[in-house]
């Protein structure tokens, strides 16, 4: 199946985008993809001149909105590029950022993509394009049991089925806390990997997660005075949540992919009275959790550094970098 997409670019008059622009039509059709540019489509080259406060609200918004991906070549900078890709992040459109080797593609623009493609050549377009849709047909198996991180899945619109697992999450103390993380996680998924053989190709998602204060590793109270000793002991401190994230790609039974890596977010737990903490404590089954409390439940934990997923449990980034989901 064809899928639309509509492309920005920065453009000078002339030949030379002219002919970047027909180049990367031309790769982008031999990967199944029909693009939409204004400056050929809409504008004819620059014979037809649109006002500026018009061109984006009733030209380009309109066009973005009913494609099925936003594609941004950004080999050079432009306000009007990054206006484009802020509100398609915002409606839901995924986005693809393409760029000359050695362009500098900013943090920011570059979280909002689902893909990140640097090519020397309108043929690297082509086949980088052809491998993200052939990944993206992977189905994706989430070994977890949390219902924090199935939410989140949904909440990111990524497609998942759930195939939760047993292992031995002893930490190896030969390890320092972030291998501890990632051992555990990858425990989780080869034994994913080899529970799940009978669907053939897939991508495995696997973490642990654990709370770290004064660098010492909080898991699940046993019970609700533990729960309420620990709340206390952090108050109007700062935490930190580990999450250990191992991504496998297998095909042809084999393992072409992996991100075996531990994320840190940093939290503030905000002191509350005795009385919030009880209403807490019986509202929320905080022996499920690491140290009683995760962001997605507790008011009073706030986020002050790194990822809002890894804070929740699980570093969804690591996922769409392999899934392009």
């Amino acid at each position: 199946m064809v899928k639309n997409a509509f492309m920005s670019i920065k453009y000078y008059e002339g030949d030379k985008t002219k002919k970047i622009i027909e180049d990367i039509t031309e790769a982008l059709k031999e990967a199944g993809i029909k693009n939409c540019v204004l400056i050929r489509d809409v504008e004819d080259w620059g014979r037809i001149h649109l006002t500026s406060d018009s061109l984006m609200p009733d030209y380009a918004f309109p066009r973005m909105r009913n494609s099925d991906m936003l594609i941004v070549e950004f080999s050079e900078k432009g306000v009007g590029l990054g206006v484009g890709a802020g509100y398609c992040y915002g409606v839901g459109v995924p986005i693809y950022i393409i760029a000359k080797e050695g362009s500098d593609i900013s943090s920011t623009i570059g979280g909002l993509a689902r893909a990140v493609i640097f090519y020397q050549e309108p043929k690297d377009i082509t086949k980088a394009f052809q491998k993200i849709f052939a990944r993206q047909e992977l189905p994706i198996i989430l070994t977890s049991k949390s219902k924090y991180r199935q939410e989140m899945m949904k909440e990111a619109k990524i497609p998942f089925t759930i195939h939760s697992v047993d292992v031995n999450e002893t930490p190896d103390p030969s390890l320092n806390l972030e291998e501890q993380y990632q051992d555990i996680s990858r425990r989780k998924a080869m034994q994913g990997m080899k529970e799940t053989e009978e669907i053939g190709d897939r991508i495995l998602a696997a973490a642990d997660q654990n709370l770290v204060f004064q660098g010492k590793s909080f898991g699940k109270p046993k019970n609700l005075d533990e729960a309420r000793a620990m709340i206390r002991s952090m108050m109007g401190q700062e935490i930190e949540s580990y999450v250990g994230n191992t991504i496998l790609v297998v095909e042809g039974g084999k393992i072409t992919e992996e991100i075996c890596q531990t994320d840190v977010a940093k939290m503030y737990v905000t002191p509350i009275s005795d009385t919030e903490l009880e209403t807490y404590l019986k509202t929320v089954d905080v022996c499920s959790i690491c140290g009683g409390m995760n962001i997605r439940v507790t008011p009073f934990l706030k986020l002050v550094q790194g990822r809002r997923s890894t804070a929740e449990g699980m570093t969804l980034q690591f996922l769409r970098n392999v899934s392009y989901q």
